[in-house]
């Protein structure tokens, strides 16, 4: 057997302790390294016996002591520890620290008080305080207000206070606070701000910024009471957002919570908010169709365009929604001078002084959804809420064409303005897909009230929808309605076209005229723009308020009232309560006459209830939102012109002797010669030959025919066929032939207008 060389070494203190480490000086390679003992005798210090106590075994280098080993090993740990922790390079100093008399410290081994420092470091400074606590309490004997001993342990061995203290890095000043509350009877302590809720700055501003963005963009759905963020979001990428847009704010990182925290904030305050996977409505097609590109780019350009496009797209989106929602503060802090109200189908939302007035109007299938409803139950809001009506009014209406965005609700606004109900309304509608708000959580809250109550009855559904919402609901039966339509078309100026797609419309009257401007986003400017019209006139003649007009025939088909009477008793009889039974009979059976016949006396048109409003000053509808930018050619396409009968269509007239110099290169221009055939004379401008004459190269086709370019010659010789024309025979310039090449009627009108006076002047 290979020898193994012992080196022993004695360590000897004044104290009755006596520490011997021994160590291996390996002289055969062939030793296993794990044949190494750190071996520890120590002579208790209350006893005076003498024991062996084994601490570890453990790998080391050969011929370095492991004392050496762990001190390397601790001050390379040192180096990687925060500042605030405060931990000692070399254990075995602490050796030396006095204590008492009897050297407690010497009592214990490196790696005890190692263990004790590093658990200390670990804690909290509350924890701290609790432990320390609990640890004199524990071994602290107090009679009255004296303390009688102390007697302190660590790892089983008795020690004094200091070397307590020492060995768990306790100052002088912390032990003798503790040893008050002990000597008061404290056993346990909290710290001060304990049960308080209180929030850092960065957690509320994350929180303040969640909550507008949701506000902005949540669409609330009208079956559930989950408010639903856009299908393509993520929370992670509403956390990247967060981060950037305070970053860019507060120029500090430091502001901006983690992750984790935002995903527990987001789980506490906004529980009803949630990523829509599908969407159960009409969807975006702008957003369906850069999500649906974005998946099947494969180029980190491409994605990152896209992605830009939609940032820019849901930021419009935000900015369109808060003008409704800035309307509406704007209404219930000035309610003398602006008045809100949206409408979704037969629900209307008016924001007065007093807050939200909600109110349902019930049919049943008897009156077509179109605009005479519409406008019956608008009226019917308006009325109700005359005493608190502003000078300014603001509606907020969903994309249908059949009951709001048509020639009869815009017609039927401009004759408020006209009878001075109002000086100004603003008619606004949000993108498709987007249309979502908060009028929809009413219905939301009828869903869930369904959920947990029955209605057995159409008056038990009324008493549900009226207390499922705050403020109480107010619910209307609709049983007859005004041919509002027959009233206005007469007044109008005209035929409705291109109203379709612009989002904003204004109304409002300047030297008694009323007249409408419309533009496509917010950031866009009011059309039309001319010094020579201030705006469109819906409006040839106001309606006069004090007008009969005729009621809507009523009409039971989309009921199915026989079905109904035959299939209700036999389905659900054996459901319903006998109250619920009777009732049943009684409607059924008064339904017929009730609803299928008009009222025997006519009325006059109500909107005289309002009454009118004289116009102080003029008063300004504040913009609400800054400026977005274009996010691609087709979502800020150009917006189409609405004409209405012959206004707002683009007349270039005939040129007069004094403005030829606007005649340019490029241009298109028509001709006058004594020669009627082959009449009209197209060509176009090439050159400017001088002050009075052109270079005009000739087009040839007829009156309602194809014109194109005249070219003379073939082959090589082939080249455009051009004269010189003199300034003072061009009759008209500047215009544009339609795709196919056509003349448009306009212009043929005005070329025959402009030969026919040609021919006058040259035969005088």
């Amino acid at each position: 057997m290979d020898s193994i060389g012992l080196d022993t070494t004695f360590f000897e203190d004044s104290g009755n302790s006596l520490q011997t480490t021994f160590f291996n000086d390996i002289s055969n390679e062939s030793v296993p390294l794990a044949e190494a003992l750190n071996t520890t005798f120590f002579r208790s210090s209350t006893s005076g016996s003498c024991g062996f106590q084994v601490l570890d075994t453990e790998e080391h280098t050969p011929g370095i002591p492991i004392q050496s080993q762990n001190y390397d090993q601790n001050a390379e740990n040192v180096q990687a520890t925060s500042k605030r922790r405060k931990v000692w390079n070399d254990w075995s100093s602490l050796l030396d620290k006095p204590c008492c008399d009897l050297q407690c410290l010497r009592s214990l081994s490196l790696n005890e008080i190692e263990s004790c420092w590093e658990s200390m470091l670990d804690m909290t400074e509350s924890e701290q305080k609790v432990f320390i606590l609990k640890e004199l309490s524990a071994h602290t004997q107090v009679k009255g207000s004296r303390i009688m001993e102390t007697n302190l342990v660590i790892c089983g061995k008795p020690v004094c206070p200091p070397a307590w203290c020492c060995v768990h890095n306790v100052s002088d000043w912390r032990y003798k606070e503790c040893m008050k509350l002990v000597k008061s009877g404290v056993v346990n302590i909290r710290h001060g701000n304990a049960g308080r809720n209180r929030k850092m700055e960065r957690t509320t501003v994350a929180i303040g910024w969640m909550s507008q963005l949701f506000r902005s963009v949540g669409d609330y759905m009208p079956h559930k009471s989950v408010v639903y963020l856009p299908y393509h979001w993520t929370r992670r990428s509403v956390y990247e957002r967060m981060g950037s847009e305070l970053n860019e704010v507060h120029q500090n990182q430091h502001m901006v919570i983690a992750y984790s925290h935002f995903t527990k904030i987001w789980k506490t305050h906004f529980p009803n908010y949630a990523m829509a996977v599908t969407s159960d409505f009409t969807t975006c097609s702008t957003c369906a169709e850069l999500s649906a590109n974005f998946r099947t780019a494969r180029k980190d350009e491409t994605k990152k365009e896209l992605a830009d496009l939609k940032a820019k797209h849901d930021g419009q989106v935000e900015r369109e929604r808060t003008a409704y929602h800035e309307a509406r503060q704007t209404a219930r802090k000035f309610p003398k001078k602006v008045t809100c109200a949206i409408i979704d189908g037969v629900l209307i939302h008016t924001m007065v002084a007093e807050g939200k007035i909600p109110t349902v109007y019930v049919d049943h299938k008897q009156f077509p959804h179109d605009s005479n409803l519409t406008i019956h139950c608008l009226t019917d809001a308006l009325i109700e809420a005359k005493e608190h009506l502003g000078e300014v009014f603001f509606l907020q209406a969903d994309n249908c064409y059949r009951e709001n965005k048509n020639r009869f609700i815009m017609s039927y606004l401009a004759s408020l303005v006209s009878m001075d109900c109002f000086q100004q309304i603003y008619l606004h509608f949000l993108p498709v897909g987007h249309t979502h708000e908060d009028i929809d959580q009413m219905f939301s809250r009828v869903a869930k009230e369904l959920c947990q109550s029955n209605a057995f009855t159409l008056e038990d559904l009324k008493d549900l929808v009226t207390r499922s919402y705050t403020p109480p609901v107010t619910v209307k039966d609709v049983k007859a309605v005004h041919d509002f339509k027959a009233v206005l078309e007469p007044c109008m100026a005209g035929a409705f076209r291109g109203h379709s797609k612009p989002h904003w419309f204004r109304f409002q009257k300047s030297e008694g005229i009323v007249y409408m401007h419309y533009k496509m986003w917010l950031d866009s400017p009011w059309q039309p723009v001319s010094s020579d019209s201030p705006g469109l006139v819906c409006l040839k003649s106001c309606p006069d308020s004090d007008t009969m007009p005729n009621w809507v025939e009523p009409n039971l088909e989309k009921l199915d009232w026989e079905k109904l009477c035959k299939e209700l008793p036999w389905q659900y009889n054996s459901c319903l309560p006998q109250m619920a039974k009777t009732w049943w009979s009684t409607f059924l059976g008064e339904m017929q006459e009730e609803y299928s016949e008009v009222p025997a006396e006519t009325q006059t048109w109500s909107v005289h209830h309002l009454g009118q409003r004289q116009p102080d000053n003029e008063p300004e509808l504040e913009e609400v939102l800054d400026l977005v930018k274009v996010i691609q050619d087709r979502v800020n396409a150009a917006c189409p012109t609405i004409t209405i009968g012959k206004q707002g269509k683009t007349v270039r007239g005939v040129l007069e002797m004094d403005s030829f110099h606007t005649v340019k290169e490029g241009m298109m221009v028509a001709v006058f010669m004594e020669e009627k055939k082959g009449r009209p004379f197209i060509g176009q401008v090439t050159a400017h030959k001088s002050d009075e004459e052109v270079t005009v190269h000739w087009w040839r086709g007829t009156w309602m025919g194809e014109y194109k370019s005249w070219n003379v010659g073939s082959g090589r010789n082939n080249k455009p066929y051009q004269t010189d024309v003199p300034m003072q025979s061009l009759l008209l310039w500047d215009f544009l032939l339609t795709k196919k090449g056509h003349l448009s009627r306009e212009t043929v009108k005005q070329l025959r207008e402009s030969y026919e006076e040609a021919d006058r002047k040259s035969s005088l």
